[in-house]
């Protein structure tokens, strides 16, 4: 996208905060706050309503999470403090949104250094996690907003997980 767009190009860090046993279902997430560290959690008070938790029954998930998120933001960036404010239009790529807590802490993060207006891209979306962004921060543009969707695995013919040797040959590949 940001080839296409001839835009510069940075990586926000989340990560999903799991259901303690069902780590896939996504009942918030956490951003990196851009000086190294994250910033508050983000839970999505229908599914912990749904699921029957609190905030405080996920503090050791947070934990993992936060050290995790912590981790690959000094790997990914080598240190660089990245805090500086968004002063200019911001496009969000994800690869997909069944929950879309991830977008949603990632779009919190980027609101939180400045970003007036950050438009969300994602390929392939769950009706109600789209509908759930664009009440809270506006515009998406998807290419596919489903109304049954299972995961977002299932609209990719191959969606394994990235190493961390995979992303920074990506990242050193970027001019």
């Amino acid at each position: 996208v940001a080839r296409a767009l001839n835009a510069p190009l940075d990586v926000l860090m989340v990560r999903k905060i799991g259901h303690p046993a069902a780590p896939e279902l996504g009942l918030g997430a956490i951003a990196e706050d851009g000086a190294g560290g994250a910033a508050e959690p983000y839970f999505d008070a229908d599914m912990l309503s749904r699921v029957g938790l609190t905030p405080d029954d996920l503090a050791d998930v947070v934990e993992r999470e936060r050290a995790e998120l912590a981790r690959r933001v000094a790997l990914y960036t080598q240190g660089e403090s990245r805090r500086p404010g968004v002063s200019w239009p911001v496009i969000l790529v994800d690869d997909g949104l069944a929950t879309g807590v991830t977008a949603r802490a990632a779009l919190r993060a980027l609101q939180a250094r400045g970003a007036t207006r950050p438009l969300l891209a994602v390929p392939v979306v769950a009706e109600a996690a789209v509908e759930a962004i664009e009440k809270e921060n506006g515009e998406v543009v998807t290419l596919v907003t489903a109304r049954r969707f299972r995961s977002v695995g299932e609209w990719y013919a191959d969606f394994g997980q990235l190493t961390d040797a995979d992303v920074l040959t990506l990242l050193a590949a970027v001019p």
